[in-house]
């Protein structure tokens, strides 16, 4: 009689659902840590540009801050001119008197002084959104643009004299907040000439602007602030950024201002 060779014993049912177990415990574990290292990336990669951004914002501004222009000086009212002694002729006075006769009777109009020396060469402000939301805008004069610009010339001003960037003594713009896609971001925006706004940093929080006056009875930072003249300007500005990732940065500038036309 012969011996019969044995078989090899197949894998029962529990242990194939035990093994295909154990191999979805260990594929799952690779892709959870697939997918920890690939965020981790993300994240990294976000701080990164985070960072660069806001290392640009700060610079950004330094330049702005460095660069501030005021307007010039009131010049004083003339002393009008000392009448001579004794009476004038009366030929000499009803000529004084008679102002020139126009042609076309309208009454003689005085030159108007240009509204933009009026405007405020420094105005820190508040303005309420659209959505009830108040945010700070600081608007300035500086000598160059703080940042490159593609000039966008309007439909009125055609003339390439007004459009002539080389021949413009200083810029005026505003640092402040603009919605971007359903986020906050830090823009420059240029003013006069008119240009394309700049954004500086996205996903922001919050922004709060400050600004510290030239007085002489100890130092109080302000929220709001206009000046003009040079003696008006702030001696620092000071800015506190919160992003949506959980940063904070704290600056402070300390301000560089020279006159218009000087």
């Amino acid at each position: 009689m012969r011996g019969t060779v044995p078989r090899p014993r197949a894998f029962t049912v529990l242990e194939l659902m035990l093994a295909m177990t154990l191999a979805l415990f260990v594929v799952g574990g690779v892709l959870s840590v697939f997918t920890l290292l690939t965020r981790a990336d993300d994240v990294s990669e976000e701080a990164f540009e985070e960072a660069v951004d806001l290392s640009i914002t700060q610079e950004v501004l330094r330049r702005a801050m460095q660069s501030l222009v005021a307007g010039r000086p009131a010049e004083p009212a003339e002393a009008p001119p000392a009448e001579d002694e004794g009476e004038p002729a009366e030929d000499e006075n009803e000529d004084e008197a008679a102002p020139p006769e126009q042609e076309s009777g309208e009454p003689t109009k005085l030159p108007e002084d240009d509204p933009a020396d009026q405007l405020p060469h420094f105005e820190l402000s508040e303005h309420e959104t659209t959505g009830g939301a108040f945010l700070q805008r600081l608007e300035l004069v500086v000598r160059d643009s703080p940042v490159a610009q593609s000039w966008m010339p309007s439909e009125d001003d055609k003339d390439a004299s007004l459009l002539d960037v080389a021949a413009t003594t200083s810029v005026r713009g505003a640092f402040e907040l603009i919605e971007l896609d359903a986020e906050w971001a830090l823009a420059w925006v240029p003013i006069d000439p008119p240009g394309v706004p700049e954004v500086l940093v996205r996903d922001l929080d919050a922004c709060r602007w400050t600004v510290l006056p030239k007085t002489n009875d100890g130092a109080e930072w302000m929220e709001a602030w206009e000046a003009r003249d040079l003696r008006e300007f702030p001696v620092a500005v000071r800015l506190v950024l919160w992003t949506r990732k959980g940063g904070r940065v704290d600056w402070l500038f300390e301000t560089a201002v020279v006159v218009e036309g000087m």
